[in-house]
């Protein structure tokens, strides 16, 4: 059965989680147990999905209780055991979970006014010294093209660097269906993605 919006797989996720499999150093010069991953808004949480099976420690976060289990069973079907799951919204005080995070991963979480000024004070909690943020934005229409134009403007204020990074290299893509009909499941548009990387 559906799940709703948490269970749509956004291409910005699927990008993001196969510029990690091509760049697997984008986690860190040694993706280990010891590397401590935190997914904002994670969704399908393929992103953070994609970095367990790197190796790393992932906390994957959402303030969707339906896209958290998701990214539970997902984690227990594929036997990635280094993958938990907490509810946060940004209202909120960050969890305890999510403190020392050496990566922050993001995908698609700017899209209206209100976004830049809470994703900006999670950010400001969650990134400690030296920590690397990897986005990847879309630019649906002027009003998202503003909001992430803001968040970025605000991040240049808290973040020693925030450079644009290219979409390629990326790995080659096959999202399967659980249809078996074999037409493809996913048509990978990256027109309109922008990549970007912080560090605190």
């Amino acid at each position: 059965p559906s799940i709703g919006i948490p269970g749509v797989l956004y291409d910005a996720s699927l990008v993001l989680a196969a510029r990690l499999v091509a760049e697997p150093s984008l986690l860190g010069s040694c993706t280990t147990e010891h590397t401590r991953v935190l997914e904002l808004g994670c969704g399908t949480a393929c992103a953070g999905l994609v970095a367990a099976a790197l190796g790393a420690q992932v906390v994957c976060t959402d303030r969707n209780d339906r896209a958290l289990q998701l990214a539970a069973d997902s984690a227990l079907d594929n036997s990635l055991w280094g993958v938990s799951v907490e509810r946060w919204d940004w209202t909120d005080k960050m969890p305890a979970s999510c403190v020392g995070a050496n990566v922050i991963l993001a995908a698609d979480i700017v899209y209206s006014d209100e976004c830049p000024k809470l994703l900006l004070k999670a950010l400001d909690e969650a990134a400690s010294r030296g920590c690397i943020v990897l986005f990847v934005f879309r630019l649906r229409d002027p009003a998202v093209r503003a909001a992430i134009q803001s968040f970025l403007s605000g991040a240049r204020k808290v973040f020693s660097e925030v450079v644009a990074l290219p979409l390629a290299p990326i790995s080659s893509v096959k999202v399967q269906s659980f249809g078996g009909d074999g037409k493809p499941a996913f048509d990978l548009n990256t027109g309109s993605l922008y990549m970007y990387r912080l560090r605190r």
